[in-house]
């Protein structure tokens, strides 16, 4: 039976689901099957026992300053230059505190300060993701960005401390070995039939 899940790129479509009554109004599945669509030729179907996708993290971080005019820098506590010295700091995440032979990624997505070109602003905004497949390196990485975000603010003198909000979390998604299985085995007997019976009508034409 298939069931299709609403707001899959916010992480709030299977809660959302269960929240409706999923489980009362339909039986209890003995395997669930899940199908995205992925850069690849068509026809293809992949698929892999254990983790398939990673978790993923996002988080908007507000740095606060002093705000000035630019021609008088010495009043100001620069949001900015605390959020670009984070977002260089941050990308030291990777390549310096994860082991080669584990998989991490951080990427920052958006970093807003200010509106015009003359005015020092009073915060600055930067948006991040985290990608990771393993939860020991997450929590490193997540621990390592609160430390970061804070010690670039105090090393500016920031008159508080950064607020870091979660926008959304995304649990690793690991494929049971045995279930798998099973689909792979079902699968390919569909698509080995289905192509037998259209070489055989194929053949009596």
């Amino acid at each position: 039976m298939p069931l299709f899940q609403p707001a899959e790129e916010t992480a709030a479509g299977a809660q959302a689901m269960i929240d409706d009554g999923l489980f009362r109004r339909f039986p209890r599945a003995s395997a669930i099957l899940g199908q995205h669509v992925m850069v690849g030729s068509s026809g293809e179907i992949g698929t892999r026992s254990g983790v398939i996708t990673s978790a993923g993290d996002s988080f908007k971080i507000r740095m606060f300053g002093r705000g000035a005019h630019g021609s008088m820098p010495q009043a100001s506590i620069d949001p900015v230059i605390m959020a670009a010295s984070a977002v260089l700091r941050l990308q030291t995440i990777v390549s310096r505190e994860i082991a080669p032979t584990d998989a991490a990624v951080l990427t920052i997505g958006s970093l807003q300060a200010g509106t015009k070109e003359n005015v020092i602003p009073e915060e600055a905004v930067i948006k991040l993701n985290v990608r990771t497949f393993d939860e020991d390196v997450r929590k490193r990485v997540l621990a390592a960005i609160e430390r970061i975000v804070n010690a670039e603010a105090e090393a500016s003198r920031a008159p508080k401390k950064p607020e870091i909000k979660s926008l959304d979390r995304y649990p690793l998604v690991k494929n049971d070995p045995e279930a798998t299985k099973r689909a792979v085995g079902g699968i390919s007997k569909s698509l080995f039939t289905g192509s037998r019976e259209r070489n055989s009508t194929d053949q009596r034409k």
